[in-house]
């Protein structure tokens, strides 16, 4: 332990032993204006010395010992908002408290905290919401634990853990509204968690890492930079492991990936409605039992003629749709299948040609809502002709309860399957589980205003 001491002139004199007055033209040491002192430099306090002769002594003797930079100064800190307060020296960042978030969008701290702490709340104006999520995005802001745990007297809890997320559809969460509402419940269960929301990672920056030609190179993430052709074989070996970060992976993941992300993460968690063969944990929805439910509708209502908009490569939902044909012995029409990629912009695409064609099924079954929305779209502008079929989906997003006429939907329970993958992901890290683990939640039909029986 060091302790200081004044700096003095060098023709300083101590004071006298005792408590006496000060020899003539002697100034008393405590009273000394303190010279300058070196940067980084500790001293002795003479409050610790009994004498004036052992202050005398040390002054001739201490030198200002040099400090090696402070183990706890990040050498080069990010730059802070205005609002930041707090940092985080080992890990470099800055965390927000609610307040300062506050101040950041220009609301109140209730409306931070119930946006932020409460899983499920809606704002009435999402635009201020969607900028509150933003700025705890991007000021990484998590609860404040450490003030939590001396409240409750528990110890420092150790760093918080980071969970990357990877998009294997699509290259914005904007183009499929399920991922983007499953996407925003994961948000939510992580502050709740008291984890941190890591990187958005999509199938072009999963490559950009397996084809790196380096080793150890990373290549950022988001990056625009696409993958040179050809490239070169892919080699797991070379990519190294992210520390004290998991993954949830959104959809389904090609298997050529699938070596590459065990590489870089060691635990993996999954949320789809296309079970694996057991590759990682994951929490599904079968898309099989999804689309069936919704063809069983469709028959009941006395539809025979039925088309498929949606994806057909080892997809689900194509068996489902081509297993309910068999078991009710109904011919498949291949004219009636319609492969796409399951945006809104296909949907209305494809809703149109069917339009235009002679052959007009009495019922289409979209392989999810987005597509749906584009299809219900279409036939809005083509009411006057006539033709009106049943449409049918699977997700139940939030904007299918507001669409004219308001959609039937296969309800997949997107709040339960974000919880129980965040759980999974926590528990395989805390070594909890060995075995590769995958938990199936049912669905169940919304019936609403888009289908109606067929009269012939």
């Amino acid at each position: 332990m060091f302790l200081e001491i004044c700096y003095a002139p060098s023709n300083a004199q101590p004071r006298t032993a005792g408590r006496g007055p000060t020899a003539p033209g002697k100034a008393p040491l405590d009273r000394l204006r303190p010279s300058p002192i070196p940067p980084g430099s500790r001293f002795l306090r003479t409050s610790y010395l009994r004498t004036s002769e052992q202050k005398q002594s040390l002054l001739c003797a201490i030198r200002p010992i040099p400090l090696p930079p402070a183990p706890f100064c990040h050498p080069n800190p990010p730059q802070a908002s205005p609002f930041c307060k707090r940092f985080h020296p080992q890990k470099g960042i800055y965390h927000m408290s609610l307040k300062e978030i506050a101040k950041l969008t220009n609301t109140s701290i209730s409306t931070v905290s119930r946006v932020l702490n409460h899983p499920g709340h809606r704002c009435n104006n999402p635009d201020l919401e969607e900028r509150i999520w933003a700025a705890a995005a991007k000021l990484n802001y998590t609860p404040n634990t450490t003030a939590r745990n001396l409240r409750l007297g528990l110890s420092e809890a150790a760093a918080p853990y980071t969970v990357d997320i990877f998009l294997t559809r699509f290259d914005s969460l904007n183009k499929d509204v399920f991922f983007l509402e499953l996407f925003q419940h994961l948000k939510e269960e992580l502050l709740s968690s008291g984890c941190l929301l890591g990187e958005v990672l999509h199938p072009v920056d999963i490559l950009n890492l397996a084809h790196s030609s380096e080793e150890g190179q990373h290549i950022p993430y988001q990056s625009s930079l696409k993958v040179a052709a050809p490239a070169p074989a892919i080699s797991p070996s070379r990519i190294s492991r992210k520390e004290n970060t998991g993954l949830i992976i959104l959809g389904k993941c090609p298997s050529d990936m699938i070596s590459i992300l065990k590489k870089r993460y060691s635990c993996i968690a999954g949320i789809d409605r296309n079970p694996t063969d057991y590759e990682y944990d994951e929490v599904v929805c079968n898309g099989t039992t999804a689309a069936q439910k919704a063809m069983e509708y469709l028959i009941s209502l006395g539809h025979k003629n039925i088309a498929y908009i949606g994806d057909c490569t080892y997809e689900a939902r194509y068996i489902g749709y081509y297993q309910a044909l068999l078991d009710h012995r109904l011919p498949l029409n291949y004219a009636n299948i319609h492969p796409t990629s399951q945006t809104q912009e296909e949907g209305f695409s494809v809703m149109q040609s069917i339009i235009a064609d002679s052959n007009h099924p009495t019922a289409i079954f979209c392989a999810n809502d987005s597509t749906a929305l584009g299809v219900l779209q279409a036939l809005k502008g083509h009411k006057k002709k006539g033709y009106l079929p049943s449409v049918i989906s699977i997700d139940n997003i939030h904007d299918s309860q507001y669409t004219s006429p308001m959609l039937t939907t296969i309800h997949i329970p997107k709040k339960e399957m974000s919880h129980l993958a965040l759980t999974l992901l926590l528990d395989r890290k805390n070594k909890q589980h060995e075995e590769n683990v995958r938990l199936e939640l049912p669905c169940r039909l919304i019936e609403r205003e888009s289908c109606s029986y067929l009269y012939e």
